[in-house]
């Protein structure tokens, strides 16, 4: 199901697992805020995940973005759909999918029925 947004100029699509919860992501320690053990998994499993779908290559995608998340929830617990982002878009960074999620011009969040275990759907086109 593609977004409206997106029409037919998608430069990328890809499915990649649902994130852990930003509470789970990120820890304070020393007055720095820095990356659990969790949140490093989940980036390195979305570098791999990327990589097998062909979504990133040598040179990521420069310039000014539109990004797409069609949001899977793994249950029905209620959530906060805007806290997939954060992490997810840092991934991605890290992943060399864009440069830098700066480039974000446009982002549409979309809550999508549950699944099993999660996933959320990426869309990124060049504006």
């Amino acid at each position: 199901m593609k977004s409206e947004i997106m029409e037919n100029k998608t430069v990328k699509e890809f499915t990649l697992p649902y994130p852990p919860s930003l509470n789970r992501a990120y820890r304070a320690v020393s007055g720095r805020v820095i990356l659990s053990a969790i949140a490093r998994a989940y980036i390195d499993v979305i570098a791999v995940s990327t990589y097998a779908q062909g979504a990133r290559s040598v040179n990521p995608i420069m310039g000014r973005i539109a990004v797409c998340m069609q949001i899977f929830p793994p249950d029905r617990r209620k959530r906060d759909i805007a806290n997939c982002e954060k992490l997810l878009c840092d991934s991605l960074t890290k992943a060399r999918v864009w440069d830098d999620d700066s480039q974000i011009d446009r982002l549409t969040l979309i809550r999508m029925p549950n699944v099993k275990d999660g996933k959320i759907i990426v869309q990124v086109q060049q504006l």
